[in-house]
């Protein structure tokens, strides 16, 4: 995999910009998915791409980009992994399902959430805890409580109920983030393809199911990265290695 690396601001925005290009070639339909680290990087690089501020000289005929699709790395993942995952009947894991899913443990079985259980803040930042901690390996996550102190493992417990009660449902089980990016890695393994170019642009900060998932994404694809520099050699090396 090529991975070309620029220094934040322009001249990364206009390196993504020749990624794009060369990725297209000679045919300017030629479908191009740059996966970006989050949705608001998305829309701003569509904009700026699309609007022609960044030809440095002036430009003939319509400005703008055509089949160029900007997806996060779950994204992509998701379209991947669906016809597996629709096979085992589970639903995906919404935003709203998990809130839903953290207020009933929060009800049931708080545990030292308790005193805060009925605060909004509570139900946000376990939202947000679940979605972290889901992304770890079985392993990390029996080290992270083998390890961790009483706080620690009171949260991977509850992070373990809310789990299992999306699992377990009456009416139907949900898969979460970890099960997209696995089964997305697989069908990559298996042979599936992607009917358009990738241009990863990073570097991402998300979790390992993430990481390992592009991995996958520029091991079997001839996918190109983007990588921003912040002019740190430690940060700007490990930027680097994700790719």
């Amino acid at each position: 995999m090529q991975v070309v690396q620029a220094l934040t601001g322009r001249p990364i925005t206009l390196a993504l910009a020749h990624a794009v290009a060369a990725a297209k070639g000679d045919d300017p339909l030629r479908a191009v998915t740059v996966v970006v680290p989050s949705n608001t990087a998305g829309l701003s690089l569509r904009r700026l791409l699309g609007s022609g501020r960044l030809v440095d000289q002036p430009q003939l005929g319509p400005m703008g980009i055509a089949n160029v699709e900007f997806a996060t790395p779950f994204q992509l993942a998701s379209r991947l992994a669906a016809a597996a995952l629709a096979r085992t009947g589970a639903r995906p894991l919404t935003t709203a399902v998990l809130a839903a899913a953290v207020r009933h443990v929060l009800r049931e079985n708080p545990g030292r959430f308790a005193p805060v259980a009925d605060h909004v803040a509570t139900e946000t930042a376990l939202v947000r805890a679940y979605g972290e901690l889901t992304e770890l390996e079985p392993a990390q996550f029996d080290r992270l409580e083998a390890e961790g102190n009483d706080r620690t493992r009171s949260l991977l417990d509850f992070v373990r109920a809310v789990r299992e009660h999306l699992a377990d449902g009456a009416d139907h089980s949900y898969h979460d983030e970890y099960a997209v990016l696995h089964a997305a890695a697989r069908a990559l393994d298996s042979g599936s393809e992607l009917d358009t170019h990738v241009v990863l642009a990073g570097p991402f900060g998300q979790g390992p199911a993430t990481i390992g998932f592009l991995a996958t994404l520029a091991r079997t694809t001839s996918a190109s990265a983007v990588v921003a520099q912040t002019g740190d050699p430690t940060v700007d090396t490990d930027s680097a290695t994700q790719m």
